[in-house]
């Protein structure tokens, strides 16, 4: 009776210690690594068309902050006066706080979830 336990608690091991690994390496899922500048091309694409300096009523700029969020992540003004490279590194702070949950639309239509 002893076998089906020590069988169990060995498969059970071995999922725990491969399920971050696994998780790790998804694109989808939110890890520590900072998402490349070819993924916030292809959000701003989805998002605004690509163009980085687009004003609208509540969103601004490639990855559409709203005012209150771009002031979160320590954003000035507005998101559309800011360079490309600035939206990037706002938008990675934001990503680290939140993932992908400011962009539901996009992030889904790219597979970034």
């Amino acid at each position: 009776m002893r076998r089906p336990v020590v069988w169990l608690a060995a498969a059970l091991v071995v999922v725990l210690l491969s399920a971050p690994a696994a998780e790790a390496h998804s694109p989808r899922r939110r890890s520590g690594v900072a998402p490349s500048a070819a993924v916030w091309d292809r959000l701003a694409q989805c998002e605004s068309g690509g163009r980085w300096h687009i004003r609208g009523r509540t969103y601004s700029g490639g990855l559409q902050f709203d005012a209150r969020t771009w002031r979160s992540v320590g954003g000035r003004g507005v998101a559309a006066d800011a360079s490309k490279g600035e939206q990037i590194a706002r938008a990675t702070t934001l990503h680290s706080r939140r993932g992908w949950q400011p962009w539901p639309a996009c992030s889904r239509k790219l597979r970034l979830r």
